[in-house]
């Protein structure tokens, strides 16, 4: 139930009806003393409302503020539907307001064995990816495609791809693919700086599962660390490679350019090079002009998610 109500939660934001149902609510902020309304709370990667200014964790105070109505006895608003919500509402860890439907709704529709590890939804017309304007048309495709994990939804993709939000990008990607769940059971997970609990650790054990990615050491993970293009051009490849490997793919995806090298070719890594010519060769990766591809480059997550999608849209 948990991962729906924050999905429901993306969607409510970025279709603004948060500020349509509670625009009169106020409520000041603790950390910053700010003036917030509803459309003024964001969230965290870890579900935590924040406040949009000092991006303070928000108190239960102020969520109670924002999030009811003050009719003679409080009335809670659904944070769903948007009904008033009734004596049997619940207020969520993500300071949601559920009501009774909802919440029934939720259970009945909830799948015998959540293990998706992105939500299954048709139509992506309503939903605003927040991305640069060159982006969104892929990245509505990728959204469409599922390859944008779940935890990602509301966040900035601009922002540099996180070697744990690139593991969960590549496990989207291999389970488009190939049609398959992988196992995320984070129990021999061998880094001990993935807490079992983390928002990506259960990516990164599929991950290290798949071979996709390794360690930076026998025992870490360095999960908050960004990665290169190179680097991102090795570990999708290696995506390929595995389908191909556990025979759910067998066609080869077509070359659009002629041998060439890149004048920045002697930046590659040697342990990257044949990745990234790979992708470079077959329209999956571009440099960042005609003549550099900038291998030591750190990587956007709308860059992964990306080129994510055009290697699905080649092999899927």
């Amino acid at each position: 139930m948990k991962k729906v109500i924050a999905f429901m939660l993306a969607i409510t934001l970025m279709l603004g009806l948060a500020s349509s149902v509670m625009a009169e609510a106020e409520a000041e902020c603790e950390a910053c003393y700010e003036i917030i309304t509803p459309q003024d709370v964001i969230y965290n990667d870890d579900g935590e409302a924040i406040c949009i200014y000092c991006e303070e964790i928000l108190s239960q105070k102020v969520l109670d503020a924002l999030f009811y109505e003050e009719e003679g006895e409080e009335e809670a608003v659904c944070s769903v539907c948007g009904e008033v919500a009734g004596e049997n509402a619940i207020l969520t860890d993500e300071g949601l307001v559920i009501c009774d439907a909802c919440s029934a709704d939720d259970e009945e529709n909830a799948p015998d064995e959540p293990d998706e590890h992105t939500p299954d939804i048709e139509d992506a017309s309503d939903i605003v990816l927040n991305v640069s304007d060159w982006a969104k048309k892929e990245a509505g495709e990728a959204y469409e495609r599922n390859l944008i994990p779940l935890e990602m939804l509301g966040t900035d993709l601009k922002m540099d791809v996180t070697r744990e939000q690139f593991a969960a990008i590549a496990v989207a990607l291999y389970e488009r693919i190939t049609g398959k769940v992988v196992d995320d059971s984070v129990e021999n997970l061998p880094f001990t700086d993935c807490s079992p609990t983390g928002t990506y650790s259960r990516y990164v054990a599929a991950a290290y599962k798949l071979g996709i990615t390794n360690g930076t050491s026998e025992t870490t993970f360095a999960p908050s660390a960004t990665i290169t293009r190179e680097q991102l051009s090795t570990m999708l490849h290696r995506v390929i490679l595995k389908a191909r490997e556990d025979g759910i793919i067998e066609n080869e995806m077509p070359l659009t350019l002629e041998e060439f090298a890149f004048d920045d070719d002697a930046q590659i890594s040697e342990y990257a090079r044949e990745s990234v010519y790979y992708m470079a060769k077959r329209g999956i990766i571009k440099g960042m002009s005609e003549t550099e591809f900038a291998p030591q480059g750190v990587a956007t997550k709308e860059q992964a998610i990306l080129i994510s999608n055009r290697i699905a849209g080649n092999l899927y």
